[in-house]
């Protein structure tokens, strides 16, 4: 009877037991799984605020560049600005040549010569 005894003993034991490790390992599972969570949540949020920080510093630095940029370009055009402003005035088109208006051709696979085309009224 006392072997009995033991081995129900040792049975209930042994149930309690392997319930009490599958909660725990479950416990470890769910623990785990919340840092590593929390872990790359946080980890995600420093590389996006570290992101921004370089971004923002590219973005002054590359309108700085601009500015440097547009400053020689101006630099470069300001005297031929110059230059056009005083030069003589563009002839207005009642002071240039009339030239007669082709008003037919004749088509050929060769340009049009004088012979081909004849001028038109005006």
């Amino acid at each position: 009877m006392l072997l009995i005894g033991l081995g129900a003993g040792a049975a209930v034991a042994w149930i309690f037991a392997s319930r009490f490790l599958k909660k725990a390992q479950q416990q470890r599972r769910d623990t785990f799984g919340n840092l590593s969570a929390e872990a790359l949540r946080n980890n995600n949020e420093s590389f996006v605020q570290m992101a921004k920080v370089q971004l923002e510093e590219k973005i002054v630095e590359a309108k700085g560049e601009l500015g440097k940029k547009e400053q020689a370009i101006e630099t470069l055009v300001k005297p031929l600005r110059n230059i056009s402003a005083n030069s003589a005035p563009k002839p207005t088109g009642a002071s240039l040549p009339k030239r007669p208006i082709l008003s037919s051709c004749i088509y050929t696979p060769n340009p049009p010569t004088a012979s081909h085309c004849r001028p038109g009224p005006g």
